[in-house]
């Protein structure tokens, strides 16, 4: 998919959900006409239904109330791991993943990432290239123990105890979070800049290591 509307407006402060401080995701107007009378009527709606008030249904969650009302207002772009946590509050049925996928029709191209589902992903990949890489050194040890047992040297305690460890079984499963089923959230110009710039400085954190 790509984004049809305008660049969100302000800059990035953080990876959260309460939207108390992040200002990525606010939007033009035309596209604020848009997720008004969509996305933030039903969750309006819904949590009108459930008699909650904003607040409350921002504690239920996990979203700060500015969050909850720039959402209904169609004055913040929807984020996949805030349409997933509403959905769990609001949805009339136990299962929440009609609801995600109504709301993620809603929002269409103006669905986005988030910067925490992003950090996430960018995390899980690293988690399994440290995996696979521990895996390949653990291999190479084995093979010097067996050569080194078959011409009777002795083997290091830490050689072994290396050998052994069951450390990149318990990394390799490590799986990105779900997103909604049929829905690929927009990754604007601003997102993938700041994806390269985290990854600059993730990559700077390793070499001072």
């Amino acid at each position: 998919m790509t984004g049809q509307f305008g660049n969100p407006a302000g800059a990035h402060v953080g990876p959260v959900l309460d939207g108390n401080t992040d200002t990525r995701g606010l939007v033009d107007d035309v596209e604020r006409e848009h997720l008004a009378t969509g996305y933030g009527a039903k969750v309006r709606q819904l949590r009108k239904g459930a008699g909650l008030t904003q607040a409350q249904l921002g504690q239920l969650a996990g979203i700060g109330v500015t969050h909850i009302s720039r959402l209904e207002q169609g004055r913040r772009r929807p984020s996949v791991d805030a349409t997933k946590a509403l959905a769990r509050v609001l949805s009339p049925v136990l299962d929440p993943t009609a609801l995600e996928q109504r709301l993620a029709g809603l929002a269409g191209e103006s669905l986005r990432e988030g910067a925490a589902r992003r950090k996430r992903r960018q995390e899980n990949k690293h988690r399994r290239e440290a995996a696979d890489l521990i895996g390949k050194q653990i291999k190479r040890v084995r093979r010097q123990i067996a050569v080194a047992e078959s011409r009777g040297l002795p083997v290091s305690e830490t050689m072994r105890a290396l050998a052994g460890s069951s450390l990149p079984e318990r990394l390799a499963p490590v799986q990105d979070d779900p997103g909604i089923e049929g829905y690929e959230p927009v990754r604007s110009a601003r997102d993938r800049s700041e994806e390269i710039r985290d990854l600059i400085k993730s990559v700077t954190r390793g070499r001072r290591r």
